[in-house]
């Protein structure tokens, strides 16, 4: 089944501002992620799980039958393996989207200390602050070396960032300039 053919058969749920944006198969089923058009060009931005959090169509391919499902219910041995991310690869993400992701920290912690992130990384919160009216990433490190280096990479993406009171690294995600 192609794109145009999709769209037509999943007109329920596919609104004037929703497309389809990746397909997956296996022998009895395919499966359709969609995402609003206006977050299209964002997909990556973490965020947008939290918006999207519709799951996916799952088509049976001989009967053309079809219902929305949760995330959880998806064969994960069909997503593509994702290459291991470098240096440059998360830096490159965080310039096009104009946002640092949880992903871009876990991603780093993994490459500078290979396998042991939960030992040394605490995820903290998102925040947002209503009087400058942008978002913040706060994550604390359990090591102060992790911490320096993460600072400096953020810094040289012109990613605003400071060491708040509590010892707590607060990232701006929006906007990078």
């Amino acid at each position: 089944m192609n794109k145009k053919e999709l769209t037509i058969l999943l007109k329920d749920y596919l609104k004037n501002d929703t497309e389809i944006y990746k397909t997956y198969e296996d022998n009895n089923y395919m499966y359709v992620f969609t995402v609003s058009k206006e977050l299209k060009y964002t997909i990556n931005d973490d965020r947008n799980a939290i918006t999207g959090g519709q799951g996916f169509i799952r088509i049976d391919k001989k009967t053309k039958q079809y219902r929305r499902l949760p995330h959880i219910l998806f064969p994960t041995e069909l997503f593509e393996i994702d290459p291991k991310p470098t240096l440059e690869s998360i830096a490159n993400g965080i310039i096009k989207r104009e946002y640092v992701n949880e992903k871009d920290m876990y991603d780093f912690i993994e490459l500078v200390y290979v396998g042991e992130r939960e030992k040394y990384f605490d995820f903290g919160r998102v925040l947002y602050d209503y009087k400058i009216n942008r978002e913040k990433i706060i994550v604390h490190f359990k090591e102060e070396s992790i911490l320096t280096k993460f600072k400096e990479f953020l810094t040289s993406l012109n990613v605003e960032n400071k060491v708040n009171e509590k010892g707590w690294l607060e990232i701006i995600r929006v906007p990078i300039k």
